[in-house]
């Protein structure tokens, strides 16, 4: 996952807008820790952090940023990134309400510019305009990370009123015909741009345009209005998941099978029983997986899919409401279409034809699967005539241990979480021209989260930083994304600010004194992830808003969706496995198997995807009044071999229906550039330094400067082509 740049972005600066004929313009912002009072009870000492940041405008010079804090540990001397993460609920609330208030001064600011002049130009226009909004994202970063992140319920609080914030802003913004107006009459001046500056200037206005700021007075605010109410029902909706506390109770029978590193991490109540919480994704598929009781793996998907179920339910039908509303008022037939003229696939109907020609391929495989997991499940069951919802997982992983030898907790002995982080990093560093140091104290939001720096090896110079939070909380964000909550851009004074991003993870805590062991896919994932990392924080974009992952929806996951294919190369797998008692290696017998039965499941994997992105997609082309239970439940009947369980509401905790609507289909869209990119590896070497400098200076580096095609291209020498996707899923 990754958050869109207009909240990627953290920094404590004060926001300034230059525009020619302002006077002088000096702002101070201090932000005090109060000195904590020894006392004889609690002998402990508060930190007094003051921090003072001025800038000085003239015209349109900023001047020079103060130099980096330097926090000296012993020697040698230790820079860590300009973020801090010990606010109090009320230091978040007041921050936030002054980074709205210095937004507003500074487009009130460029507007009254506009009134003085008769012919504004791109340098006193868009490129204030662009870094209001940048300085705007950076105040609120950290409150929207520690929004997913915190342990502090009360500061995830704040953090929740900061993104209202935000998003109520915003949601006007892009719909003010008086900004737009002026940037209108600006792009008309604007003469002899570089490619870049013409880029930004085609996509604000586009921006403007997509939120109404060119219809009527009237309809433009009804647009920012139900931009507003959409912003506030999506993030009841996400809320509601995270801070879900549904607990559930099992005996010890009743999880038989279940890994003892699973039950290892697990509390127990009085009686000795076990508790789990559903919505932590380890324990959730752990039992689905392993469970050998059917009513037990019953009980845990119940309860998943049953999470804030009518209250998720009803928000969800409303936003598909307001969606469509939208749409309307802005001439679009559908929120899809409205969505999709801005992306690779352009309209419904082309993303329509892709997923029918795929489900066509992959109904074969599909098909077969499923008499082999019925087969499977005879064997325990005579009487058995259908799987359960509850069912696939379980015989698919059977199967695998059966057919193909593949057990993923044998494996997962292989993949102790340290040495895996450890070689992928190593991975990450011969390919792209990097060394990661890690910064001890992290000094961030939990004592479990690390801080890594990142040094360029051709300059030596430290470029940007990232963290890893990698395990479970009460109210942390209960999935594997990638937060990119300070992004990149280039100052006025030349210099590049560096990229800040971090990992938000949910591995299974290891038991003290141990190791935690991770399973295949958690390392593919964890591979996936931090390639989003890389796109954040390795970017050299002269603007923010085109900057890391700031890139076309449907194209965004591609290079990580590439990064993946590591996992399953012989020689990487050698690599990044060392059992955690005896240090060898996955032997050979166990990694060719792994490998052969990598599309074993290709026809169940693949065809969840394909079901969820026809879901998103039919919920988003069927106008105003959507029962998406009931659509739900009609398309697990046409495209999956087993449907919804009865009274549950699965769309009440599906989060990327708010993310990703009327995008899903992008994870399998992107998937057919990330796999033709990955040929150049293929060609070049896993580990060639030359493929990987050239996959940063394209792909990473680059963001949004070009068109998802361009890149591509570049990249690749050639056009794009789907050869390299189809044998990927094993289809021909």
């Amino acid at each position: 996952m990754r958050i869109p740049h207009t909240l990627r972005i953290l920094c404590a600066m004060s926001l300034i807008l230059a525009v020619p004929g302002l006077s002088q313009a000096d702002t101070t912002k201090k932000a005090a820790k109060v000195a904590a009072k020894k006392t004889a009870t609690t002998k402990q000492a508060k930190k007094t952090a003051t921090t003072k940041q001025v800038k000085k405008v003239v015209a349109v010079k900023a001047a020079k940023k103060p130099a980096a804090k330097q926090t000296a540990v012993k020697k040698p001397v230790v820079v860590y990134p300009n973020v801090t993460f010990d606010y109090t609920p009320k230091e978040i609330t007041t921050l936030c309400s002054a980074a709205l208030a210095r937004a507003n001064r500074s487009l009130e600011a460029l507007l009254a510019y506009g009134k003085k002049t008769k012919t504004p130009g791109f340098h006193y226009t868009f490129v204030p305009f662009e870094t209001a909004i940048a300085e705007f994202d950076e105040a609120i970063g950290t409150p929207y990370l520690l929004r997913y992140t915190s342990p502090n319920k009360a500061v995830r609080k704040a953090g929740a009123f900061c993104i209202r914030s935000y998003f109520g802003f915003s949601s006007k913004l892009f719909a003010r015909r008086d900004i737009y107006a002026l940037l209108k009459k600006a792009a008309a001046n604007s003469k002899g741009l570089d490619a870049i500056d013409q880029r930004l200037i085609t996509e604000t206005l586009k921006k403007f345009e997509k939120n109404g700021a060119g219809l009527s007075e009237k309809y433009s605010k009804e647009v920012a209005q139900l931009n507003a109410k959409l912003s506030q029902l999506g993030m009841k909706f996400r809320g509601n998941i995270g801070e879900d506390k549904t607990v559930l109770t099992f005996t010890a029978k009743e999880l038989e099978g279940v890994p003892a590193g699973t039950l290892k991490t697990l509390k127990k109540d009085k009686k000795g029983n076990y508790l789990m919480r559903p919505i932590v994704a380890g324990q959730y598929i752990s039992v689905l997986r392993n469970a050998k009781n059917p009513e037990t793996r019953k009980k845990m998907l119940l309860a998943r899919q049953s999470i804030k179920g009518k209250e998720n339910t009803a928000l969800l039908e409303k936003i598909i409401a307001l969606r469509h509303q939208l749409a309307q008022k802005l001439d679009y037939p559908t929120y899809a279409h409205y969505v999709l003229t801005e992306r690779m696939a352009k309209n419904p109907k082309t993303v329509k034809n892709f997923l029918q020609q795929l489900r066509v391929k992959l109904t074969s495989k599909l098909d077969a699967e499923a008499k082999i997991f019925l087969a499977l499940k005879k064997k325990e069951h005579p009487k058995a005539t259908a799987l359960d919802p509850w069912d696939w997982r379980y015989y698919n992983n059977m199967m695998k241990k059966t057919m193909y030898a593949v057990d993923g907790e044998k494996i997962r002995e292989y993949f102790p979480m340290n040495h895996v982080i450890k070689t992928v990093f190593d991975i990450y560093q011969t390919l792209l021209g990097v060394t990661f140091k890690e910064i001890k104290p992290a000094n961030a939001w939990h004592k479990d989260v690390r801080l890594f720096s990142i040094t360029d090896n051709k300059s030596k110079k430290i470029v940007s930083y990232f963290y890893l939070d990698l395990f479970p909380r009460p109210g942390k964000y209960s999935h594997f994304a990638a937060f990119g909550f300070q992004g990149g851009r280039r100052l006025m004074n030349g210099t590049y600010r560096q990229p800040v991003s971090a990992v938000v993870g949910n591995w299974q805590k290891p038991a003290k004194g141990s190791d935690a062991l991770l399973s295949h896919y958690e390392v593919q994932t964890f591979f996936h992830e931090f390639g989003h990392i890389m796109h954040q924080t390795l970017t050299t974009a002269r603007y923010s808003s085109m900057a890391g992952t700031s890139v076309k929806r449907d194209f965004v996951e591609a290079p990580s969706q590439m990064l993946e294919n590591w996992v399953w190369k012989p020689s990487i797998l050698k690599k990044l496995t060392k059992h955690y008692k005896t240090g060898k290696s996955l032997p050979t017998k166990m990694l060719n198997s792994l490998i052969r039965a990598k599309y074993a499941d290709a026809g169940h994997f693949w065809t969840r995807q394909l079901f969820f992105a026809t879901v998103d997609m039919t919920y988003h082309t069927s106008g105003p009044k959507v029962d998406t239970v009931k659509v739900w439940q009609e398309v697990a009947k046409k495209v999956m071999p087993v449907t919804l369980t009865k009274g549950t509401y699965p769309a009440a905790t599906f989060g990327h229906l708010v993310g990703y609507a009327a995008g899903y289909y992008g994870y399998l869209w992107s998937k057919v550039y990330a796999q033709d990119m990955f040929t150049l590896f293929e060609k070049e070497g896993l580990l060639s330094p030359k493929a990987g400098m050239q996959y940063r200076n394209w792909i990473l580096e680059r963001g949004s400067t070009l068109a998802p095609s361009a890149l591509l291209k570049g990249f690749l020498g050639r056009k794009p082509n789907m050869k390299a996707f189809y044998k990927e899923l094993g289809l021909k």
